[in-house]
Formats: structure tokens, C-alpha cells, sequence
């Protein structure tokens, strides 16, 4: 979704959108509803692929694997409210490692050649997209007795949490690997969703 600047793609210039000059974009509601109007037809195609994808996955396995894989469960995991950034961090290594991998140029440089300036708009489009993401596995996920999600948005803390752009610090994913554990070991969970 991200790679080779795709993410420019996905979203209306920021001069094409008509919402005011400076919207309150404090809580994730806020962020929500104006990644909405960022967001264009392209997005919501790609979006609509993937729950495709999905579906032809889920419904394949369930075919062809229904005796062989009785007992097996499939994890969907949409990710946490990623935080666009160019900086390279602080520590041994990761200021080498984040400039070798080029923080910045999966979300935050595709925003700007948007005409997104802005650190809080930038934020709020990603959370978008993360949000339509996740509610996309889930929505697929309810087809399925097998298919469980795990939703980790705003589970990694926004300020010290992020190793890049992209990608949590090992403490927080600890946190999310002890939900994929709670999952993986539940016996005969009814819960679809684990947060």
C-alpha cells in the first residue's frame, strides 16, 4: 500500500479538498472524518482488492484444506495508527538503520508531494487509512469461523513507541505478540476481535 510512493496515489491533492484551513484534528474521530475526505476513489478500489484477496484466501482454504487444516486458525492483523516521520532516532544503530531504509519515504514524503504539509494531517490520513483497513479484516473475518483479528490500533505509544515510521519499537511489539498468544491459545474463542 505504501511502497514506491504509492501512498501520493490514494489521496486527493491537499489544495483539492475542500475542509477548512485548519481542522481540529485532536481526537481520532477528528482524524477519522478528515482522512475521509483525503482519501479518493483510488483507495477505497485498493481497499475493496484487498477484501477481495481476502475472501478468494479464506475461501480457498476452507475448499481445499477443509479436512487436512480442521483445526486451523488464521490471524488478521491491520496494524496500529502509524506516525509519517523522517527522523532518524536516536541509539547505536538506529539512526544508521533508519537512514539506510529511508524513513520518511513510505508515508510522510508521499504526503508532502501531496501538498500535506502539515504533521497533525499527515497523522490523521494515515489513521484513516489504518482504521478502513482494519475494519475491512474484520468485516471479512466475521464470514469465517476460523478467521480471527487482531486489532492493535492504539496499542504503540504515539511519542516513544515508533522505531520509524513504519515500524514499533521490540516493547511494543511484545504488547502485540501477547495478544497473538492469547489468541493462538484460546480454547474455542467466540470472540472474533482481540484487542
Amino acid at each position: 500500500m505504501v511502497g514506491g510512493h504509492r501512498l501520493a496515489q490514494l489521496v486527493h491533492k491537499r489544495e483539492d479538498i475542500s475542509i477548512l484551513k485548519d481542522p481540529k484534528l485532536k481526537t481520532i474521530k477528528e482524524r477519522k472524518k478528515f482522512a475521509d475526505k483525503c482519501l479518493n476513489i483510488e483507495f477505497f478500489a485498493l481497499l475493496r482488492l484487498f477484501e477481495l484477496q481476502y475472501k478468494l484466501l479464506f475461501e480457498s482454504i476452507k475448499k481445499k484444506g477443509a479436512k487436512k487444516f480442521k483445526n486451523l486458525r488464521i490471524i488478521t492483523h491491520g496494524y496500529d495508527y502509524a506516525i509519517p516521520s523522517s527522523k532518524l532516532g536516536f541509539g547505536f544503530l538506529r539512526p544508521i538503520s533508519n537512514a539506510i531504509v529511508g524513513n520518511g519515504k513510505w508515508l510522510r514524503t508521499p504526503l508532502l508531494l501531496r501538498g500535506y504539509n502539515k504533521r497533525e494531517e499527515q497523522v490523521s490520513i494515515v489513521t484513516g487509512m489504518i482504521h478502513h483497513f482494519n475494519e475491512m479484516l474484520i468485516k471479512v473475518g466475521k464470514g469465517y469461523d476460523n478467521v480471527y483479528h487482531i486489532d492493535s490500533r492504539g496499542s504503540v505509544d504515539s511519542k516513544k513507541g515508533w522505531y520509524n515510521e513504519l515500524h514499533p519499537k521490540s516493547a511494543e511489539f511484545i504488547k502485540i505478540a501477547g495478544v497473538f498468544e492469547e489468541c493462538i491459545e484460546a480454547v474455542n474463542p467466540t470472540k472474533k476481535v482481540f484487542r
